[in-house]
This record gives C-alpha cells, sequence and structure tokens, in this order.
C-alpha cells in the first residue's frame, strides 16, 4: 500500500508543518490466516513557535531558536502481526530523535507505541467492531494508556472511531470507502 499525507498540527504555541508518504507491506505466512505488516513514513518537517497571543517579553531566544530551525527529514516504522482476529501492533515513530540524540528538540516527542485489538463481529459485511488497548512512550511526559474501539459498517464502508486516554482525553474519528480509496 502507498499513501500521502499532509499535516499542519498546533499545541499550545508550537506547531509543525509535515508532508510524507508512506509505504506498506503486508507479508502472508505459512500458516493460513497470520500476516506480518511493515510500514515505512518518510517526510519533511517544519517546527514553529508563534509568539502571537503572548502577553510579556517575546524576544526570548530559545523559542526563536525552533523557528531558526531548517526543514528536516524524519520518518516512524512500524511492524504488526496478525492471526485470526488478533491484532498485534508496534511502532517507532521519530526515526531522526530514535537514532540521533537531537539536542535542539525541545518538544516532547512519541518513542514508542504498541496496540493490541480483537475483532468482534459474525457478519463482516454488516457490522464489525475492534476493542483497542494501547501504550504510548513519551519523551518527558508521562506515558498514555488508550482504550476504545472502532466500529466497521456494511464492509467497511463506513468506520467510526473512538478512544478514551489515561491522559484525561479522548479521539475520534470517521472514514468511508469509495472504490478501492479509503479516507480517514
Amino acid at each position: 500500500g502507498i499513501g500521502f499525507k499532509v499535516q499542519t498540527d498546533k499545541a499550545g504555541h508550537i506547531g509543525r508543518n509535515a508532508i510524507s508518504g508512506t509505504y506498506a507491506y503486508h507479508l502472508p505466512l505459512a500458516s493460513a490466516g497470520q500476516q506480518m505488516h511493515f510500514g515505512l513514513s518518510l517526510g519533511l518537517m517544519k517546527d514553529r513557535f508563534e509568539s502571537s497571543g503572548i502577553i510579556g517579553e517575546v524576544n526570548d531566544p530559545r523559542p526563536m531558536e525552533l523557528n531558526a530551525r531548517k526543514i528536516y527529514l524524519d520518518g516512524d516504522f512500524g511492524i504488526g502481526y496478525s492471526v485470526s482476529n488478533l491484532n498485534l501492533e508496534a511502532t517507532i515513530p521519530n526515526l531522526k530523535t530514535f537514532f540521533k540524540k537531537d539536542s535542539t528538540n525541545s518538544v516532547q516527542f512519541s518513542t514508542t507505541y504498541f496496540a493490541m485489538s480483537y475483532i468482534l463481529g459474525k457478519n463482516p459485511d454488516i457490522l464489525t467492531v475492534e476493542p483497542k488497548l494501547s501504550y504510548l512512550a513519551s519523551n518527558g511526559v508521562q506515558s498514555i494508556i488508550s482504550l476504545g474501539a472502532n466500529a466497521r459498517v456494511l464492509g467497511d464502508q463506513f468506520s467510526v472511531t473512538a478512544l478514551l486516554h489515561s491522559s484525561r482525553s479522548s479521539s475520534m474519528g470517521i472514514g468511508f470507502k469509495y472504490d478501492r480509496y479509503q479516507v480517514n
């Protein structure tokens, strides 16, 4: 599989723009129903500090260092295993920081991600529900445990995802499939 992503993210005064491509490979194993999954994303990132809205001294050199950083290459690697209805996943996000200590990166970043899910549903053409438990470790902040589910309707034509996180936040998403394309 091949994917493409354009992202603009903002958390407080710190933002990131990114454009990346993803390649995924699914390898059937000897036993029926078993597969290994591999994915690699690579892209260009640009971090920024937005000083608008700050009351006080905006000439602090530390935030301005973030704006002076050039566009850089980063990526993520993931691996998965599925058998029958069970799925196991592991990811190493932020490969640049994983392989080379980046002393100029003052922003907290994810270091590892693990997840487990199990697909429920007797008739996948009508409704499938997939409960999921995940663990996200990050640099400089407390790790996050998430519990939620993905519901897929009419043979994956429409999906809804909801997760509750130990950080007292939640995530939701929707998706739909048209022909051989999926939009989330």
